[in-house]
C-alpha cells in the first residue's frame, strides 16, 4: 500500500491533484459528448484521451513533454492520420 500512496504523490507532481483534475474533465466531457456532432468510436475515444492530457497539463506539470507528445498521438488516431503521407512519393 505504502508503495501505491508514493506513486500517486509522485504523479500528482506531473498529473495534478486528482479531485481538481475530476472536475475540469467533466467539464471537458461534457463539452463533447454533449454536441449534436456525431463522433465515431475511436475519434470519441481519442478525444477522452486528449481531455485527459489536457485535465493533466492545466492541473500538473505544463511542461511534461509526455503530455504533450500522447495528445498528438491520439490527434492521429483520432483523426485517422497515421498513415497519411506515407505513400507520398508514390504520388506522380
Amino acid at each position: 500500500m505504502e508503495n501505491i500512496k508514493q506513486l500517486l504523490s509522485e504523479r500528482e507532481s506531473t498529473h495534478g491533484d486528482f479531485e481538481c483534475a475530476s472536475m475540469d474533465f467533466d467539464l471537458l466531457h461534457d463539452v463533447i459528448y454533449d454536441s449534436s456532432v456525431s463522433l465515431s468510436s475511436p475519434q470519441k475515444y481519442a478525444l477522452t484521451m486528449i481531455m485527459v492530457k489536457i485535465t493533466r497539463i492545466l492541473n500538473g506539470d505544463p511542461s511534461e513533454q509526455d503530455h504533450w507528445k500522447d495528445i498528438a498521438g491520439y490527434a492521429l488516431l483520432g483523426g485517422d492520420l497515421k498513415n497519411e503521407g506515407e505513400n507520398e512519393g508514390d504520388k506522380s
